[in-house]
């Protein structure tokens, strides 16, 4: 096993732990029940009790000569306030905490819950979790690998969490403080529900689809924690009283990535850094905020966004500088402010704004003595001057003091997570045991009396092991020949339109792949996949039922299908929480949603089906890799602009891939095309869909 923690915090986290006990935060009632744990065990004789699963013969008494063999077992013998030691080992059961009581981990103490349910439940007060890895919980949205429920002052300290469908599960409990913890391979990491008095310190965040999920929440505190390649870091609605300081928000999805605000209010944010997000921020119907010395650099699309109206946005003494596309996004009804700040270097827009929105944005540092006007004269770092009322004057003449972090924010210290093997079972004859079938063996030309290690082999280069060829063989795969597997499923529409993708709509877009001599096989309902899925045409879904569709209509809840790093997936949405973009369901950016009745209304010029086809093929190459860090002319919004600089540069980037061409181009290009134009077909990653890492690279 791989060392559960680093613990040179420990001393540090006791500290704000004991200190925020006593914070005035809370009222008189809440302090006396926030404390209630250490001033029982004072008054109260603890027990220690001992499990070890070594202990397989007994006797068991619990003592440390003859300590239990399950954990279950020292649970129904503890009184209250007992404590729990835990040698290293793998403990594979449930556990259900009912009364006070502190577990405390020895080494690598692993509880496996067998993809059962919960892993661990807490239903009372007074709990404390140590230095434990928990792993495998079932599949379904209330599922996780802790679930703490109508509970407070609850502790988890120096534990490891993933392969879970939720991390950590809070509803309705307050008083919860989570330190030096590590979540990764989860739908949620931390996802809380009508619960308060959150804090969250010294954690890391990676590979999960959202690292924290707050909904109906409040009191919220977090700090010296980390994320890295997650669909979305924090997404935060309908909650209030959040403050976040001094993270490291690096590299996680190049499509979303960041902090999602909605319906939410009084918000602060402060020494942090977002580096390499496709959304540093977003806000969406959110009201006093505050952005306060923090680093925005390198972001894919939109350093900060506001998108449903939001008032009292302060953003201050912040540095927006080297974004691969915009920095400041506005959409109409929206008002903001942005003063003490530079706003450096961003490719194309630094402050872009929509008709009727309002952004105070004097006193900031452009990177010339000229302000914004400099860039009339320039490609970068422009300003919509036609667009909004933006008051741009006084601007600073020169660099700013004292811009951006001014406090030391921590780094990953867990770079190498990993993926787990789902068992794909070979229920026919399997004379060398190598987990394919003779018959397969046969048909493909592999002895059946040699073992093979068809698990790791991918003689084609197409990202699926010969295992998982050999699953997909119903479905015409070769093992010789590249396959890619979609599945898409769509939402029924009260207008009487349907969503269901037309297959004379498809097939310029499998014959394309066929063309550069790879077989792509879409999903409508032929191939255990693919189906209409209920949803009411006028309610738009958030990112969080989202993420819940995928593990219900893709993954069947189970976190052993074997589609998973197999099929591709696609939903086809009325109304999503944006108009068409890639997401991360679980681990990986597999997955994209298109609100088709959205675009068509907003794109009236299209047909429907038109629109599905185009959506399709573009956002399949965004999970094959082609990401606007692959190339300067995807995603590039300016490109839609007529006589544009990016219209101009990349008018012969004729690839499904360049928004220009986006409804009207259901292939990629090859790069032949002139100036401008750049081979997809030659970059595309067929790993792309399963590794869910975003490293920052240069962009061709």
């Amino acid at each position: 096993m791989y060392p559960i923690r680093l613990k040179k915090q420990t001393l540090f986290v006791v500290i704000i732990f004991t200190l925020l006990l006593f914070s005035p935060i809370f009222s008189e009632n809440q302090s006396v029940s926030a404390t209630s744990y250490l001033s029982d065990t004072h008054h109260k004789q603890v027990n220690p009790i001992y499990v070890d699963h070594h202990n397989d013969q007994g006797p068991w008494t619990g003592s440390s000569h003859h300590p239990f063999q399950y954990i279950s077992q020292a649970l129904n013998s503890a009184s209250p306030y007992d404590t729990i030691y835990i040698n290293e080992g793998v403990y594979t059961e449930t556990l259900q905490i009912l009364f006070p009581v502190k577990i405390i981990g020895h080494g690598s103490a692993v509880i496996d819950g067998r993809y059962q349910s919960n892993v661990i439940s807490v239903q009372s007060s007074d709990v404390s979790l140590n230095n434990l890895e928990i792993i495998h919980s079932d599949g379904n949205d209330t599922n996780a690998g802790i679930s703490i429920n109508n509970a407070q002052n609850v502790s988890i300290n120096q534990c490891v969490v993933h392969h879970t469908k939720t991390g950590i599960f809070l509803n309705n409990s307050n008083n919860i403080m989570i330190s030096d913890c590590w979540f990764f391979h989860s739908g949620n990491a931390i996802r809380s529900k009508h619960s308060s008095q959150i804090f969250i310190d010294f954690c890391d965040f990676a590979r999960n689809s959202m690292g924290l999920l707050m909904q109906y929440s409040n009191e919220i505190n977090m700090s010296h924690s980390t994320f890295s390649a997650n669909g979305l870091s924090i997404l935060l609605d309908h909650s209030s009283n959040i403050k976040i300081q001094q993270c490291n928000i690096t590299d996680n999805s190049v499509n979303k990535g960041g902090f999602f605000f909605s319906d939410s209010n009084h918000i602060r944010v402060n020494d942090t850094l977002f580096r390499h997000n496709g959304v540093g921020i977003s806000f969406s119907n959110v009201s006093s905020a505050i952005v306060d010395s923090c680093d925005f650099v390198k972001i894919t699309h939109f350093a900060i966004s506001f998108r449903v109206a939001s008032k009292k946005i302060i953003i201050s003494n912040c540095s927006i500088r080297d974004s691969i596309r915009n920095g400041i996004y506005i959409e109409s009804g929206n008002s903001c402010s942005i003063t003490q700040s530079h706003l450096v270097n961003n490719a194309i827009y630094s402050i872009l704004t929509n008709p009727h929105s309002t952004c105070y944005a004097a006193e900031n540092w452009w990177g010339e003595s000229l302000g914004p006007w400099q860039s009339l004269f320039s490609r970068t770092n422009k300003v919509s001057f036609l667009k909004g009322q933006i008051t741009m004057y006084p601007w600073q003449k020169s660099p700013l003091n004292r811009v951006g972090i001014q406090n030391l924010v921590p780094s990953p210290r867990y770079h190498h997570t990993f993926d787990e093997v789902i068992s794909i079972p070979c229920d026919d004859v399997d004379s060398d045991g190598d987990k394919v079938a003779d018959w397969w063996e046969e048909k493909w030309g592999y002895p059946i009396d040699e073992k093979n290690n068809h698990s790791a082999l991918d003689p084609d280069g197409d990202g699926l092991t010969n295992v998982q060829e050999y699953y997909t063989d119903k479905f015409g795969s070769d093992p010789f020949h590249k396959d890619i597997f979609l599945e898409l499923d769509w939402m029924r529409c009260d207008n009487g339109e349907s969503n269901k993708p037309d297959e004379t709509w498809l097939q310029p877009i499998i014959d394309s792949y066929a063309d550069h001599n790879i077989t792509l096989h879409i999903d409508i309902g032929s191939m255990g996949g693919g189906e209409e899925i209920y949803y009411p045409c006028d309610h738009i879904p958030t990112y969080a039922a989202l993420e819940d569709m995928y593990w219900t209509y893709f993954l069947n809840n189970d976190l052993q299908n074997p589609r998973k790093n197999i099929f591709h997936y696609g939903l086809l949405c009325n109304f999503c929480p944006d108009l068409n973009f890639p997401f991360v369901g679980w681990n990986a950016m597999d997955s994209f949603a298109i609100s088709v009745e959205w675009l068509s209304q907003t794109y009236s010029q299209y047909q429907r089906q038109q629109i599905i086809a185009g959506g399709i093929a573009h956002h399949l190459g965004h999970t094959l890799g082609l990401i606007a860090d692959t190339y300067k002319g995807i995603d590039n919004m300016d490109t839609i602009r007529f006589f544009s600089d990016s219209w101009w540069e990349f008018r012969n980037y004729q690839s499904c891939m360049n928004y220009f061409y986006k409804y009207r181009k259901f292939s990629f290009s090859d790069g032949s095309n002139g100036p401008g134009d750049f081979n997809d077909w030659g970059y595309l990653d067929f790993f792309f869909f399963q590794k869910g890492t975003f490293e920052e690279k240069e962009s061709y």
